[in-house]
């Protein structure tokens, strides 16, 4: 009889990955979160598969979490693809490449702010987890959480954008 351990989710091929086990956990959230068919208990299913979400998320963002290493490659990839967008920047002041490749600039700057965007949004939304500050209030926690130095800098970072395209400045 194998031994099962408890209150862990299961190892990837027997190797321990960084954010291996936080993987597998985003993955099993992904599927509770669409509720079988009409069941009586549907709506708690997929309650309790947003909560897991929830956290999972804010475990993912956050790495100052003990133990969570996925974290440190999700900021690794953020902070790679603002390096990256300053040296697209700095190369498109080059004519040549500016005509050369200006669509491929504008392509990743629209994926840039996607992904920018949805590291703003997913933050807002999974704060309420952060136990350490006062963010557990649905709104209030959210608005007090986007009122900091650091929410505020990110969304002064893709305003600029959407307000261009709102407003059709460039």
């Amino acid at each position: 009889m194998q031994a099962t351990r408890r209150n862990s989710l299961p190892a990837l091929s027997g190797r321990r990955r960084p954010g291996a086990r936080l993987a597998v956990a985003l993955v099993l959230a992904l599927c509770a979160l669409p509720a079988a068919t009409a069941t009586p208990h549907r709506e708690t299913l997929s309650r309790e598969g947003r909560e897991l979400f929830l956290e999972i998320v804010h475990r993912a963002l956050e790495t100052s979490l003990p133990g969570e290493h996925f974290g440190y490659v999700v900021d690794g990839f953020l902070i790679a693809l603002i390096v990256a967008n300053v040296a697209a920047v700095a190369l498109e002041t080059i004519a040549p490449l500016s005509a050369l490749y200006a669509h491929e600039f504008r392509m990743f700057e629209v994926a840039s702010v996607l992904i920018f965007t949805a590291e703003y949004l997913l933050r807002v939304w999974s704060c309420v987890e952060d136990h350490s500050r006062d963010y557990s209030h649905p709104i209030k926690g959210r608005l007090r959480f986007m009122l900091t130095p650091l929410a505020i800098v990110d969304l002064l970072s893709v305003a600029p954008f959407y307000l261009s395209h709102i407003f059709g400045l460039d």
